[in-house]
């Protein structure tokens, strides 16, 4: 999910490189989802079933990479 992924992000303390990433590449979602539906059947038993499911769902609409963004901003204004 949504929060799990941003959980790990921050865990990590990458919220800062996350976010310059994400808010980049942005207008790339829907391509990066087609990408990700392309490789699955490569990726799944690299990166397990799980791991490339939620990378696939988390790409699926643009309003959840954006949710994504908004959780990682608020920790890191929290933080900050």
């Amino acid at each position: 999910t949504i929060a799990h992924i941003a959980e790990r992000i921050i865990a990590l303390k990458l919220e800062l490189p996350a976010l310059l990433f994400l808010q980049l590449h942005l207008p790339l979602t829907t391509l990066a989802h087609t990408a990700c539906l392309f490789c699955a059947p490569v990726a799944s038993p690299l990166f397990g079933f799980e791991r490339v499911k939620a990378v696939e769902e988390l790409l699926s609409e643009r309003k959840n990479v954006e949710r994504l963004i908004e959780l990682l901003e608020k920790k890191n204004r929290d933080e900050g």
